[in-house]
């Protein structure tokens, strides 16, 4: 879309990442999940749902570590209350929820297969590597469920990631000490959620970024959530952009002629002839989004237990009910209630007609005396650019229907 060459030399940018994600397909039965905020991560957009709007009250602290040394490691069946399969955007914004809502206190725990420190190199999560756009419109969903669902959680998100953004913060300060810029104080970072930050945080806490490049101008438990102009979706002739009407009730949205869409992006290619804006869309950061959303679990004493150990083998199934839960390591655990927030290997433990889809984008960043070429992420036909907080342009990206593997293609 953009005319690089005209003012920026192409190999002026600086590629960063090439990361294959997995993504969900939505499925419809997600709905039973709509009491819980959970995140519908279809293809390229991450949204939460949250249908009751109810007003959390933050509760005193309770330290992780306690909750882990009473847990029972020697015994081969051991209860749990509330068991979570997966540890990306889903099952953590649903733990986040139980354990900020709940009157009285639950045990909550997470299983997840993959460490933190693996997913900063190389993943197969797509929590840890989607794109991060809140787009039901600029993803031209047809009328039904599915696109109300995702309006309804788009216009609810900007006070959520406060409160996920707060609760990290929270959970991951420690105390000030001399020694700032110029002379003065800066924080520390030993607190219970320190360690899930998406910057690295050194043994005395102090934090250093993951990124190559100059530290992004964000704090440690910020998200980089965006939601300042909107989306465009640039039109090339006859393609499924031009082609396209947006469906009633479903948000602001306006068809901008070849004119008017360059006032909002001067860049774009030549051939462009109009483009949809709408102004509702937003974005996130994903990565930083699921490392605050495990610092925050962990500040509300949520367990995360990660590692191929606790990899969920099976379920066993008795008149309806799951009477246990069966992991890499041998044990097995017996919940009062289990959520099932796996994402593409949801199927290996039920029935459920989920798909896997294999996605690969790259990473990019302007030379660091370089303008801005981009005010809003550009949607079009099978592409997207999305400019993050930090300074990053992310392309993408490849759908590969029924791919599970985490290498590049």
């Amino acid at each position: 879309f953009l005319q690089l060459t005209k003012q920026i030399p192409i190999f002026g940018l600086n590629v960063m990442t090439l990361m294959p994600a997995f993504f969900l397909l939505a499925w419809p039965g997600i709905n039973a999940f709509a009491p819980i905020p959970c995140t519908v991560s279809r293809l390229h957009g991450l949204t939460p749902i949250n249908l009751q709007h109810n007003k959390l009250n933050r509760r005193p602290q309770r330290s992780a570590n306690s909750s882990l040394a009473s847990a029972s490691s020697s015994g081969q069946d051991i209860p749990r209350d509330i068991l979570i399969v997966g540890g990306g955007l889903a099952g953590l914004s649903i733990a986040h929820h139980i354990a900020s809502a709940a009157s009285s206190p639950r045990h909550i725990t997470i299983l997840d297969r993959e460490s933190p420190e693996e997913q900063k190199t190389k993943t197969v999560a797509g929590s840890f590597a989607a794109a991060g756009m809140l787009a039901p419109q600029s993803e031209r969903l047809p009328a039904g469920p599915l696109l109300d669902i995702c309006l309804s959680s788009r216009d609810i998100y900007g006070e959520w990631v406060k409160r996920v953004e707060g609760g990290a913060r929270d959970a991951s300060l420690g105390v000030q000490r001399r020694g700032g810029r110029n002379g003065g104080r800066e924080n520390v970072y030993t607190g219970e959620g320190a360690k899930y930050l998406w910057e690295l945080t050194g043994e005395e806490g102090i934090l250093s970024s993951f990124d190559d490049g100059p530290s992004p101008p964000l704090e440690p438990w910020e998200v980089g959530y965006h939601s300042k102009g909107g989306f465009l979706a640039p039109a090339f002739a006859g393609d499924a952009v031009a082609t396209w009407s947006p469906q009633p009730d479903s948000g602001k949205a306006y068809w901008l002629d070849e004119v008017q869409v360059r006032e909002l992006e001067p860049m774009l290619h030549p051939q462009v002839i109009g483009g949809w804006w709408f102004p509702d869309d937003a974005s996130v950061d994903a990565r930083r989004l699921t490392c605050s959303l495990r610092a925050s679990c962990a500040g509300l004493g949520v367990q995360m237990l990660f590692g191929e150990e606790y990899d969920v083998k099976s379920l066993e199934m008795k008149g309806g009910k799951c009477k246990g839960v069966h992991l890499a390591n041998g044990k097995t655990y017996s919940p009062n209630s289990l959520i099932i927030a796996n994402g593409s290997w949801m199927r290996h433990l039920l029935p459920i007609p989920v798909t896997p889809h294999k996605g690969q984008s790259f990473s990019l960043r302007m030379p660091s005396n370089s303008p801005p070429i981009l005010s809003r992420v550009l949607f079009a036909q099978d592409t997207y650019i999305v400019p993050k907080a930090d300074g990053r342009i992310i392309v993408g990206a490849t759908v590969e229907p029924g791919k599970f593997d985490g290498d590049v293609t």
